[in-house]
């Protein structure tokens, strides 16, 4: 019989974090599900009554420095960063603060959050980080690239941390999920998202000299991306083709990453 682990999921509101949350605790484990806001919050207590699952539920902002101090005096056994934000757009015209608006949820706030959890395993000499990435931090994903970027640095942050880790020898251990397309609701936000830089596009004035990527009209008011080339086509194959740590996709399937 698995011994009960404390387990802290980010990103529990919603998706993969929300049913993780309910599966793991209906194992056995002590679940502490955080979410993004209040509302969130009080939603997933309401399933909680519901479903007769105890859940310990609070608002976790991983952006703020105040809500990531929650953690400090939790003795984790398990941190499961599963929060993130998508964007979309074409990097030739998309504006640069949404991306790094992106990498800071995806990023740099998983890894501070990260690094106060790591601070109590390494003292107790045992734990687990996992890390959610996406097949999106295998593959590049065209228009899809703000959030596939952040995906390719988390993933890279993950190898380089559990080599880091395992030189301490003190029995923590890091893990990396790169899940296929599920649906959840974020891919389809997530890719609708690239309509509003097209429409910012298309409203903005056309610099001199630049051609500007803009949306072929399809049907009946339905847009669809630009045409891509054979060089862009080149660049986007896949810069891992044995991608071994990718979970394999399961569930309805809807042609994009995580």
């Amino acid at each position: 019989m698995v011994a009960s682990r404390t387990i802290l999921i980010t990103g529990a509101g919603t998706g993969i974090g929300r049913d993780a949350a309910f599966v793991l605790a209906a194992r056995g484990h002590r679940v502490i599900a955080t979410t993004l806001s209040e509302d969130q919050a009080d939603a997933l207590r309401a399933e909680c009554r519901t479903r007769g699952q105890a859940l310990e539920v609070f608002k976790l902002d991983i952006t703020s420095p105040g809500d990531r101090e929650q953690l400090r005096p939790l003795a984790l056994d398990v941190l499961i960063n599963n929060a993130a934000i998508g964007d979309s757009g074409s990097l030739a015209e998309v504006d640069v603060a949404r991306i790094r608006a992106t990498f800071e949820v995806n990023v740099f706030a998983t890894l501070e959050l990260t690094q106060l959890a790591l601070a109590g395993m390494i003292e107790r000499q045992r734990g687990t980080v996992l890390f959610v990435s996406s097949i999106a931090g295998r593959v590049p994903m065209p228009f899809l690239m703000p959030y596939s970027m952040t995906k390719f640095a988390l993933s890279a942050a993950a190898a380089g941390l559990r080599a880091e880790v395992d030189q301490l020898r003190r029995n923590v251990q890091v893990a990396l999920i790169e899940p296929g397309a599920f649906r959840t609701g974020f891919n389809q936000a997530m890719a609708a998202r690239k309509y509003e830089w097209m429409a910012l596009s298309m409203r903005s004035r056309t610099h001199p000299g630049r051609t500007t990527l803009r949306s072929r009209t399809v049907g009946r008011g339905r847009r669809a991306p630009p045409r891509l080339g054979p060089s862009t086509l080149f660049t986007c194959r896949p810069f891992h083709p044995t991608a071994s740590f990718c979970a394999p996709a399961r569930g309805r399937r809807n042609g994009l990453p995580r």
